[in-house]
């Protein structure tokens, strides 16, 4: 089977979209016949077959087999040079599948809303109905799907890290948070008001949030805000802002955390938790983050409800639970094992693109 991979990255290591992408196309290139073109024309360290986007781009144009593939593979949707790519594939009879990564869901579509609407009835609509089916990275988004297209659902991966997690902090407990500092999408404001309802605990039992993520231009008023809520609450001795961590520097911001804590409104399926799972640390998740299923189902951590009043009773848990840390984190190890190993989310979603060929 020959498959291509259509997608956009920066290759950021912060971004979530650019660092998951490339592992599904490594992952596949080694069960099947994988080619990827990158529309930035970012050249990405480790995947073969990638092929030059230029203007007036044609999938005729790509070496054989990759200019008649079996299936095309988008990743994301709201790229209008994707547009051309999936009307060229619909006029050859090429199937293809779309991979939203979380932009589907009820709540990312209010973001942008009125634009999103235009975008949708104009152009994006006809994008997505030719779809032979739209990739959801779990049930959780599936459900939370805005509209109903035919789907299949097939994850993300993680490879299991060389060091893991080995023991806790005796004289205090870290929270760690390590993503993009956008306040309402990954519900900071949401995590900060349950810190501010637990505060008292928190100071009492030693703990401290150390928040990771990158300060760049288009999160300047996300930053501001966070800052503004830090200071009207009072709690600038238990959470920290910090610059984005990446490499060893971010091995060693995993390794010395006790809980990780992600608290979004809506997720695809989020990197981070998933990473922090398998260093073996127990994690703090939403509904939202379309894991908190899992992390029950496993005893990995504790999950919540979207709101300030189902984090901050989750919070309150892990700090009052401490001993437990250890259990939880083997059991965050086995979650991943058993579910979310590249080789198998790889194998997963190759059986998958074949039954929809044979459609």
């Amino acid at each position: 089977m020959t498959l291509v991979h259509i997608f956009h990255s920066l290759n950021r290591k912060f971004a979530g979209a650019d660092v998951v992408v490339p592992e599904h196309i490594i992952a596949q290139q080694s069960i099947e016949r994988v080619g990827c073109v990158n529309i930035t024309n970012t050249e990405i360290p480790g995947i073969d077959n990638q092929f030059e986007y230029k203007e007036g781009f044609k999938l005729s144009s790509l070496p054989a087999p990759f200019d008649k593939p079996d299936m095309i593979i988008f990743h994301q949707v709201y790229y209008p040079k994707f547009l051309d790519i999936a009307k060229q594939a619909r006029k050859a009879k090429i199937p293809y599948v779309i991979i939203p990564h979380g932009s589907l869901t009820t709540e990312a579509q209010k973001m942008k809303r009125l634009k999103k609407i235009a975008g949708n009835l104009l152009f994006f609509n006809k994008f997505m109905k030719g779809a032979r089916a739209i990739q959801y990275l779990s049930e959780s988004e599936k459900k939370r799907a805005y509209k109903s297209f035919p789907n299949i659902v097939s994850t993300n991966g993680i490879h299991m890290p060389n060091e893991q997690k080995s023991s806790f902090n005796k004289d205090k407990t870290v929270f760690s948070y390590i993503g993009r500092y956008d306040i309402f999408h990954k519900g900071l404001d949401l995590m900060l008001d349950a810190i501010k309802e637990e505060a008292e605990l928190l100071r009492k039992n030693s703990c401290i949030f150390n928040m990771y993520g990158p300060h760049t231009q288009y999160y300047t008023n996300d930053i501001a805000s966070i800052k503004a809520k830090i200071s009207e609450y009072n709690i600038s001795d238990i959470v920290t802002l910090n610059g984005p961590v990446i490499d060893e520097e971010k091995k060693n911001v995993l390794l010395n955390t006790d809980i990780f804590i992600q608290t979004s409104r809506f997720e695809g399926m989020p990197m981070g938790i998933l990473e922090a799972l398998s260093y073996g640390i127990p994690s703090i998740v939403t509904t939202g983050t379309t894991l908190s299923d899992f992390v029950e189902k496993y005893n990995a951590g504790y999950h919540c409800e979207t709101s300030a009043e189902g984090i901050a009773e989750a919070i309150e848990k892990a700090v009052l639970e401490r001993s437990k840390l250890t259990e939880l984190s083997q059991d965050a190890k086995k979650l991943i094992e058993e579910n979310f190993l590249w080789e198998s989310v790889a194998s997963d979603a190759i059986s998958k693109y074949k039954k929809l060929i044979t459609k």
